[in-house]
């Protein structure tokens, strides 16, 4: 019963039973596409900056849910007691295990509406960039020294340049 399924989602995430949601709810594909890890880090950031989840009532059911392998179902989702949003979970029938799982949890983590506050996360600096290069002067005015690579087109000067 996929219901039962969304129903325990929402259970979990009122309870922040993050690891039990990832390893029991979520469909296969999407549990090997987002490692434990990052998704009770994502669901840990969305309390944060709009309360934990304190309520989810189904509002949004297809007729045909039952006879189907793939069915969206749409809950009113309450962060704290302010921030109310709608959720649409996708979950597809696991033939192999005869249950459900949630193969798209929506803007769970990201809520959207009227009411909904427009927080942006702080971004993080990428520590794979590569950061320009950076003139140092040594002391006093003396000639400049390069931490990295100089810029296309410009080149350090040679150090027999200028020396005599």
């Amino acid at each position: 019963d996929p219901t039962a399924t969304s129903g325990g989602f929402w259970d979990d995430m009122k309870t922040q039973d993050y690891i039990d949601l990832h390893e029991n709810l979520l469909f296969p594909t999407l549990r090997v596409q987002r490692a434990t890890e990052v998704f009770v880090t994502d669901a840990k950031s969305a309390d944060d900056l709009y309360g934990k989840v304190s309520d989810a009532q189904l509002i949004g059911l297809p007729d045909n849910a039952t006879q189907s392998n793939d069915v969206k179902v749409t809950y009113k989702v309450t962060r704290g007691s302010k921030v109310s949003y709608n959720v649409t979970l996708e979950l597809q029938f696991i033939a192999a295990s005869n249950s459900w799982g949630v193969s798209d949890f929506g803007d769970t983590f990201a809520p959207t509406g009227p009411g909904v506050p427009d927080i942006q996360p702080t971004p993080t600096i990428n520590p794979d960039a590569t950061p320009s290069p950076t003139p140092v002067s040594s002391t006093g005015g003396g000639p400049l020294v390069w931490v990295g690579r100089p810029p296309p087109g410009l080149r350090p000067p040679s150090p027999l340049q200028g020396e005599g």
